[in-house]
């Protein structure tokens, strides 16, 4: 009853004054309105000839969420900071729950991101991600940072504080949710006001990943149009396997050559780059306009997933 007390007393509550009102940021709440409506439409627009019900759990999960966003904008977002570490920890206890180490956790489309809670399933990827996001703007927010030499401890901190979930989604594997971290810290450091060497310095080496990368994904679909040539001519590849020093997967190489180059890892377009294909086909045939609601050949002949 004390920790209610503490968080919805009045002396917490982030009423607000006439003066704030005029302050207050509607954009981004009408925004996010406009979305959840424009999602739940074109959901219902994708299924409208199979009758199909997704849009109704768009709805269910929209009105939750929206709930949600009401009941903690009540809070003040002080009482974050004090219960900061416990956030965090919940997180990461989370994400510990969902490894082959759990017995819990559920394995599902070849990754380990799901915990099993007896009446449905649910993934602590994204709760991580918030705790994450506060327990860093906590420490950012009772630090004061200066040049990158001054603020090197705290920046360690933040460091460690991303590193330990993003980590562990990474080996779930989940790289689309653990390649979310790092515009998020850049986000947190920029606001925080940091010397503009750092991230001088930081554009730098991500320049350097992404041509490591680039340099990495070029080898393997050089690879891959090897033993394709090879296979063409009836003879066996001596090896099909790519190996490298980076630690990704080729499912994830494959990601990553379906968006830049889906002829090299799907030629006939009927696998991986089937929905990139399909897109393609979508914009071609609406244009500018669109097709309009209910109208999407793509959609309606269920070439979409």
């Amino acid at each position: 009853m004390s920790v209610y007390r503490r968080i919805f007393s009045k002396k917490n509550q982030s009423m607000m004054h006439p003066d704030d009102r005029r302050r207050f940021d509607w954009v981004s709440p009408l925004c996010m309105l406009l979305l959840c409506a424009i999602s739940i439409l074109f959901i219902y627009s994708a299924q409208y000839t199979h009758g199909g019900d997704d849009w109704k759990k768009q709805l269910f999960w929209v009105t939750l969420g929206l709930g949600t966003y009401g009941l903690v904008s009540l809070i003040n977002y002080k009482i974050f900071l004090g219960y900061a570490h416990l956030i965090y920890g919940a997180g990461i206890c989370g994400l510990l729950l969902a490894t082959n180490l759990s017995p819990i956790s559920v394995e599902m489309m070849g990754a380990r991101r799901w915990i099993d809670i007896g009446i449905t399933t649910i993934q602590p990827t994204e709760g991580a991600k918030i705790g994450t996001l506060i327990m860093a703007a906590s420490i950012l927010a009772r630090s004061e940072l200066g040049s990158v030499r001054d603020s090197i401890v705290v920046l360690a901190k933040v460091a460690v504080v991303f590193l330990v979930p993003m980590l562990l989604i990474f080996l779930q594997p989940d790289l689309g949710s653990s390649l979310v971290f790092p515009p998020m810290i850049f986000a947190l450091l920029y606001v925080s006001r940091l010397s503009e060497k750092f991230f001088v310095s930081a554009f730098a080496l991500f320049a350097v990943a992404v041509s490591v990368l680039g340099l990495d994904i070029y080898a393997y679909s050089q690879h891959l149009e090897q033993v394709r040539a090879i296979e063409r001519t009836g003879a066996t590849p001596p090896s099909q396997e790519y190996h490298s020093i980076l630690p990704i997967h080729n499912y994830q190489r494959n990601r990553i050559l379906t968006f830049v180059a889906p002829d090299v890892v799907d030629p006939e377009g009927t696998g991986a780059s089937w929905n990139a294909k399909q897109a393609k086909i979508s914009a071609a045939t609406g244009g500018v306009a669109g097709k309009g609601l209910f109208k999407g050949t793509q959609a309606q002949l269920g070439y979409l997933p």
